[in-house]
Formats: C-alpha cells, structure tokens, sequence
C-alpha cells in the first residue's frame, strides 16, 4: 500500500515533482499517478491503477487539472470515482463531497453566506428575464459558469447595454452573449459586481496556516486583473486579524484541508469572491516575500499531508482494535430475514 498518491492529469508540474521529493525524503512512499490509469472497481471496492490493482493509497492528493482538463465524461462522474477511492479506504485530501461542494459556485457561495461571511449576492439562473431581475436588483452584475474556472467564460454586465428592447435592462449583444452562454451552461452563477479598487487578494491556506498571501495588481486600463493582454503584478499583503479569521471561517464552513481564496477589499471590507479547492500553483511564492512559511510552501503542503497520513493511520489502527475476532462475534441468529 502506497502511502501517497499525486493524481494528476498532464504532465508533472514543478510543484508535483518537489511535493513528492520533499515527502519521500521524509521516508513516505509516493506514486505519481495519472487520471487515465484509474478505473473503478466493485471488487475490491476503490478506484485502483490498471498496472497494480492492489495498490490502494492512505492518503491521495488529486491535482487541479484533472477537474479542469476532464474531457469525455460528465464532471460529476469524476467526484463518484473519487468517492468509491474514499469508500476503498483513502483519505482524500478535501474529501470528495466538500470538493464538490465547493466547486460549485452556487452552492459554495450559499455555504459560506449562512456561515456568516461576506460573499457577493449570488443567485442561479437560467433565463434572460432572470438576468434582468439580477440587473434590476443589483445595477451591475457578474456572469460565470457554475462549475467554471480561469475565468473562462466570465462576463460582467451593466444594466442599459445599448439597443436594450423595451422592457429589458440587456443591450442587443449583452443579450446575444448571454443567450449563446445559457445556451452552452444551460444554468449560470449570476453575482453582484464587487469593485476591486484594481487589485484582488489571493490567500494561500495549507492546513492551520495562512501559507501565502498576495495582491494581484491590475496593470490594464479597465482595472481588470484578468486581463491577457495587461498581465497583474504581485503586490505585499499585511494580513491583519479580520482577514485571517474570514480565511479561517471559509475553509472550516467548506470543511477544506488545503485552499487558495480569492478576495475583494469593498467599501464594507473583505468579500470572499471565491474558494478554490485547489492549491495548483506556488512556484512563484516559494520563498518569496510573498511565502509566509517559515521553511518555504511545499515544506509546509508535505507537513499537512504527512499529519493526514498519521491520522490516516491512526484511525485504521483504533479500527484494527476494535473489530471483534471471529471468536468473539454475536453468533448469526437462526431463522428470521437474512
């Protein structure tokens, strides 16, 4: 049994390779393994590599693209594999059920409002007279698809657009673009805009510990950080007390071990725009101003994953202890349902 497992998609990052070399120097054992060597499996239960069948993971850690480049199945079927690897006996690093949890925007946003922190006014819908309702509400909204990611296919509208039909707060091509969106995403993740005074926040959170926090500084014209032709720059964040406990607050209501959040200053204070259950990237924080880590990101990742290992072990071996030997069994009882 392999202690851990790296699943990913593509090829090996640099953040896959040192994550694993920092965790076998440690002594663990731990197989790279891709998305497309997998296959579920009833008996024995799990989801198990095609080469070893046998070899089942204490612990897996699933890498972003294998959500973000899925092809050929539904997305949903990606999160049951990954729940028949739990039922196999893997601790999934941020479990199945809160992965999907949170990658559905709808849903993540309404967990983190009841949980009391500040998210955008967020609503699901699937019709142009529902966008209209969102735009009289809220003057200016945002568009993203429910389980989208960078940024593909986000659009900001504002109520008025030109050559608007009576009776409708979209412009002729606002209407265009949201009929071909609705058309493609049947349902779509409507948000009130949130000024980002030309720069967001992104916090790194590993386990207890805020591992990196940074400003993505607008360079383009329109104040946009999503810019491609105005790439962002990197900017120093002082994470003050309120920050760090609506840091806190988010991953515990998304029950997540490791995140990267992306944040809002307003007028009010932070919003939290978006939990990502993905740590896919720290290459360029590493060791950085940026790295609030005493001994650099991926030390600290190999940490968190090595305190689930331990618990992972832990609980099998409280488990061991507390299955009754064969002798010491209830005896079947005769007769009756079986």
């Amino acid at each position: 049994m392999s202690d851990f497992w790296i699943v990913e998609r593509t090829a090996s990052t640099w953040e896959t390779t040192a994550l694993r070399d920092r965790l076998t120097a440690s002594g663990a054992q731990v197989e790279l393994v891709p998305w497309d060597t997998l296959v579920p499996r009833c008996t024995p239960m799990g989801l198990r590599r095609v080469d070893q069948p046998d070899d089942v993971p204490r612990v897996a850690l699933v890498r972003a693209e294998v959500f973000t480049r899925n092809t050929g199945t539904d997305l949903s079927t990606v999160h049951e594999w990954l729940d028949l690897l739990e039922l196999g006996g893997t601790r999934l690093v941020n479990g199945s059920t809160p992965r999907r949890r949170c990658r559905n925007k709808v849903t993540q946003a309404a967990i983190l409002a009841a949980a009391g922190i500040p998210v955008p006014e967020t609503r699901a819908v699937r019709t142009a007279a529902e966008v209209d309702a969102c735009l009289a509400d809220w003057g200016e909204i945002v568009l993203k698809p429910v389980h989208g990611y960078a940024s593909i296919d986000v659009v900001q509208l504002r109520a008025g657009g030109r050559g608007a039909p009576a009776g409708s707060l979209l412009g002729m091509r606002e209407d265009t673009v949201l009929w071909g969106l609705l058309e493609h995403y049947g349902v779509l993740c409507a948000q009130k805009f949130v000024p980002n005074r030309r720069r967001d926040l992104r916090v790194i959170v590993l386990g207890d510990t805020i591992a990196a926090a940074f400003y993505h500084v607008s360079t383009a014209p329109d104040g946009s950080v999503r810019h491609f032709l105005y790439p962002y720059e990197w900017a120093p964040v002082t994470v003050t007390g309120a920050l760090r406990g609506i840091v806190q607050d988010a991953m515990s209501a998304l029950c997540l071990d490791v995140g990267a959040l992306d944040i809002v200053e307003s007028d009010d204070g932070p919003v939290v725009i978006e939990v990502n259950s993905d740590v896919s990237s720290w290459r360029p924080a590493e060791k950085s101003p940026y790295d609030l880590t005493p001994d650099g990101i991926t030390a600290r990742f190999a940490d968190v994953l090595g305190d689930l290992l331990n618990q992972t072990s832990v609980r099998h071996r409280t488990s061991a202890q507390q299955r009754p030997s064969a002798q010491h069994r209830a005896p079947r009882q005769e007769g009756g349902a079986r």
